[in-house]
This record gives C-alpha cells, sequence and structure tokens, in this order.
C-alpha cells in the first residue's frame, strides 16, 4: 500500500521569461499552502530564459515554502520537457513527497490544491490527481478551437481530454514516469499512455495573472499533436479498421451490383474506387506494424539522461539576495 499523503510537498513550476508573474504566483502559492497548513519545496525550472533568475526573479518573503530551487536548462527544450526534467531532478535528488505539478502562469490556481490533495488521501496516494477543467477562461475563438481538438482527440484515439499539468503525483508514480520517454512529448497524456493509475477532481481555470502567453497558435498545435503522438498505435488500428471496413463494404456494394447488371461505367466506377481502398488498407497495416517494432526499439530513458540538459541548480537563499 502507498504511504498516507504528507503534509510536506514538492511542487513543480516549468518557467520561460516568465519571472514577474512567477514572482507574483508566489504569493499566491505561498498563502495557499499556509492556509492549509502545508509545507512546501518548490523546484522552478528555468527553460532557458533569456535573462537568468537572479536577475529578473523578486520573491516575497516566503512562510510555508520552506525552500526554492532554480533549475537552470542549457537550452530551451519546450514545456512538457522541462517538466519531464524537473521530475527526473526530484525523483534522483529530493526526498520521495507528493509532487504537485504546475504551470507559472496563475492559470492553475493555488486555491484548487485542497481539492488536489483531499482527492490524494482519499485514494491513499496511490493515484495521480488531475485538475479536471470544468470551466476556461480564454478566449472564445481559443475556446472553439480546444473543442474541436478535444471532438478530433475523441475520433482518433476513443479517449476524451480534459486535463492538463496541473496535478499531484504519488512517489511511486513518479519513479514510474521518469523512465517513460513518453514523459518528453506529453506528461497528462503520458500518465493514461503507460497506465499510471490516476483520478480527476473538478476544477476551474483561472486567469493568467499578468502579461500575455509566449505560447503562439503554432506551439498549441504542436502541443496538441504531442498528445496524440503518443496514441500513435491506437490511431493506427482505428484507421486501419475504418480502411478494412469500407473495402469490404465496397467489395460487397461490388459484389451486389455486378449481381443485379451492373454497366460499364459504373463498374469501372467501383473497381477504380477499390484501387484507391486497397493500397490505404495495406498501407495502413503496414504502419501498425511499423509502430509496434518501433515500440520494441531502444528508445531515450529520461532518468538517465536529463543531466546532459542541466545547466546548474541554485538553492535559493529565502530571504536573501542570489550571489
Amino acid at each position: 500500500m502507498a504511504p498516507p499523503a504528507s503534509e510536506k510537498l514538492h511542487i513543480l513550476i516549468p518557467v520561460y521569461d516568465d519571472w514577474e508573474v512567477l514572482g507574483l504566483l508566489l504569493r499566491r502559492l505561498d498563502d495557499a499552502l499556509l492556509a492549509q497548513g502545508l509545507e512546501a519545496e518548490l523546484l522552478v525550472v528555468d527553460d532557458g530564459s533569456s535573462r537568468a533568475a537572479e536577475e529578473a526573479l523578486s520573491p516575497p518573503p516566503l512562510r510555508a515554502i520552506a525552500a526554492l530551487r532554480v533549475l537552470e536548462l542549457k537550452r530551451n527544450l519546450g514545456h512538457q520537457r522541462a517538466i519531464a526534467t524537473g521530475m527526473c531532478y526530484i525523483d534522483k535528488n529530493l526526498e520521495p513527497r507528493p509532487l504537485l505539478v504546475m504551470d507559472g502562469d496563475g492559470e492553475d490556481d493555488p486555491g484548487d490544491i485542497a481539492a488536489l490533495l483531499a482527492a490524494y488521501r482519499r485514494e491513499e496516494g496511490r493515484k495521480v490527481i488531475f485538475a479536471a477543467r470544468q470551466r476556461r477562461s480564454e478566449s472564445f475563438s481559443f475556446q472553439l478551437f480546444y473543442r474541436l481538438f478535444q471532438l478530433f482527440h475523441l475520433l482518433l484515439t476513443g479517449r476524451g481530454i480534459r486535463v492538463g499539468n496541473f496535478s499531484l503525483v504519488p512517489p511511486r508514480a513518479l519513479e514510474r514516469l521518469v523512465v517513460s520517454a513518453e514523459i518528453y512529448s506529453h506528461y497528462a497524456a503520458a500518465v493514461t499512455n503507460t497506465r499510471v493509475p490516476y483520478s480527476l477532481v473538478p476544477t476551474a481555470r483561472a486567469k493568467r495573472i499578468a502579461g500575455r502567453s509566449s505560447m503562439n497558435f503554432t506551439s498549441l498545435v504542436v502541443h496538441g499533436l504531442s498528445a496524440l503522438s503518443l496514441y500513435s498505435h491506437v490511431i493506427g488500428v482505428r484507421l486501419l479498421a475504418l480502411a478494412a471496413g469500407v473495402f469490404v463494404a465496397s467489395l460487397v456494394v461490388l459484389g451486389l451490383a455486378v449481381a443485379g447488371g451492373l454497366g460499364g461505367l459504373k463498374l469501372a466506377f467501383f473497381l477504380g474506387l477499390l484501387s484507391l481502398l486497397f493500397p490505404v488498407t495495406v498501407g495502413g497495416l503496414l504502419f501498425v506494424f511499423l509502430l509496434l517494432s518501433l515500440r520494441q526499439m531502444a528508445v531515450g530513458v529520461p532518468s538517465r539522461d536529463f543531466g546532459l540538459f542541466v545547466r546548474r541548480m541554485v538553492l535559493w537563499p529565502l530571504g536573501g539576495k542570489v550571489p
């Protein structure tokens, strides 16, 4: 049985140039932890920012956050790989504790930590607890595209998508995730794809504290496709089944049509259609076999390789300046 939830947490926040916003978030985060009687150690992953934390971060006086570390990466890896690198650092270097993963822009409301922790305790530390978005705060156009992506994701994978990074991870689940290459592409999808047990807690997405997000439309599309890529084997099989079903149905229709005295033009049409569907079906089958063979090949292991991207770790002296 997994150990019960501790009153001490690790918190992981990836940051790319949003130091001023992070400083504002830290005050809210510290207040929320203090209200719950919690103590936390915070790891901020600097994902190749143009300014170092020492130049731009001005944290407020902290009471519930007992330690603040900044893990500086050698280059920009992207949001998901920054999270993966932080997870590996915590798993390898810090004592086992529940890990809270959240974004640094304030859209993950620190006030929801209590609900995540309550669910974590109900599950006795056996499951990853995700904040499931019931209401979003983005523009209408963003929400429209997001709903379309949700539908597209459901049709291709058979799975709905309602979660982001905001979650509470048990130490045992962290051990499993840091040896899964999938977390490099998409952390939340990696949890479901690697069959790590999880549960959902309904929350409302808060508004960004200040400034504008550095994630543009292209970044959002790539983020969505990264999630889908982890289900490539499922998508391949579903598309293969669809192509095969259409191919068989066309053969049946063609047979019935020939039996009923099909004209030459219509016969040519059906034969042309079958000539297109046959290579699609065979190609889909070969694609699935290729995906399955690739799964047997050696892949990068995050817990083994993450150190290649780490430049340094700065332990921030709370109440003082970084030398």
